[in-house]
């Protein structure tokens, strides 16, 4: 949930600051290849792969890293709709771009 400060809590309880610019939802392609929160709904805790051109189906929090590559081949049927945010600060420092 949303606090309004920069404050969400998570399902896990734990909180994760981030500013105004991270929580924004954009539309059109991101700046890279790889897993990104991408929703068609603006719900946090949905991920999507962005192949470069389009899309994944959607993954949720609670997915297993083998329920995600197998998800990540498969492409959305609404990947034109699709908003993405940046990456979370507490994604590894590898996947920022």
């Amino acid at each position: 949930m949303f606090d309004g400060i920069g404050v969400i809590m998570t399902e896990e309880n734990c909180v994760i600051r981030r500013g105004p610019q991270m929580m924004r939802w954009r539309k059109g392609k991101p700046p890279s290849i790889g897993w990104w929160p991408a929703s068609i709904k603006k719900i946090p805790g949905v991920y999507r792969w962005w192949d470069g051109e389009q899309w994944s189906a959607a993954i949720f929090r609670m997915c297993t890293a083998e329920e995600a590559g197998k998800v990540a081949s498969v492409p959305s049927i609404h990947s034109k709709q699709v908003l993405w945010q940046l990456r979370p600060l507490t994604w590894p420092k590898e996947s920022y771009t």
